[in-house]
């Protein structure tokens, strides 16, 4: 008896959990566009529309079917409000997105003038530090997120080669996707810190070595020309440039910063070198132990 009100117990909080985890979503709508509600039912006020194609902001939850969206107009505003569940289609993998079971570990850290330098792993959530990053781990002990935050928030203002907000997929056990963003969820690429927003990493069974991995880059041409000052003469040379450059992986972007990894595995390329390569002491100890 005792066994059956655990199970009735741990139901009971998994339907009352409050999933407020911060996702990147497209619409879901035949009409090609959703409208965004004042409150949670179709009956209230008409805030703004979601095409398709438009990136934006929401939060799952299991209390209800309206989930909160954050529409973002411009550098300055944006909308906030509620879009049904049926409407929003993750931009990433939804297994991942919406798995219940997943871990959170919050870390410490201080952004030097080239990196997010880690301090303390672990730390506890009921005094949080200005600047902290919060590892998310899947069911299969994978790193799904890390996104770094400051004053309760993830950073905004960095250098244009830290990225704030990384996402991972693992497509099969000999893939690995990474996405880098910025804090509004939009892809994180750039001409200027030679950053791009997507790798696929191909992998060896035994997970331990990265073969090969491509790169892809999504610059809004628009932002270079429009407000950044560029021309045409300029902006298409430098592009063919950039995606013109071989990338030769070291190890998959942000699983130093992680502590569960590839489920304990640590991935490299044929040119990393533990000696050598530049990290903080409490993240070389970890990777050393791995590699060596």
């Amino acid at each position: 008896m005792k066994v059956h009100y655990q199970i009735i117990f741990t139901v009971l909080v998994l339907l009352n959990l409050h999933v407020s985890a911060q996702e990147v979503g497209n619409i879901n709508d035949p009409d090609g566009y959703t409208n965004i509600r004042e409150s949670q039912k179709s009956s209230s006020r008409i805030l703004a529309k979601l095409v398709s194609g438009e990136r934006f902001l929401y939060y799952p939850t299991l209390k209800s079917n309206w989930w909160k969206v954050i529409k973002k107009v411009n550098m300055d505003k944006t909308i906030e409000g509620f879009v049904h569940k049926s409407r929003i289609q993750p931009i990433y993998n939804p297994i991942s997105n919406s798995n219940i079971r997943l871990k959170k570990i919050y870390h410490e850290f201080e952004p030097t003038a080239s990196s997010f330098r880690t301090l303390k792993r672990n730390i506890e959530t009921s005094n949080l530090p200005q600047y902290y990053y919060i590892e998310t781990v899947d069911e299969h002990g994978r790193v799904i997120d890390l996104r770094f935050i400051e004053n309760g928030k993830i950073i905004g203002n960095h250098l244009c080669y830290l990225t704030p907000w990384i996402k991972f997929e693992y497509p099969d056990p000999t893939t690995i996707i990474s996405y880098n963003l910025y804090s509004d969820g939009s892809k994180f690429s750039s001409i200027e810190c030679e950053k791009w927003y997507k790798t696929t990493y191909k992998i060896n069974i035994q997970q331990s070595k990265i073969l090969k991995a491509e790169i892809e880059y999504s610059i809004d041409t628009s932002a270079y020309l429009n407000d950044y000052g560029w021309t045409k003469e300029e902006l298409m040379p430098a592009l063919e440039k950039l995606k013109s450059q071989k990338f030769t992986p070291r190890f998959v972007t942000g699983f130093i910063k992680s502590t569960a990894k590839l489920n304990g595995h640590f991935p490299i390329g044929e040119k990393f070198d533990v000696q050598t390569y530049s990290y903080t002491g409490l993240e070389f100890e970890e990777i050393k132990k791995l590699v060596e």
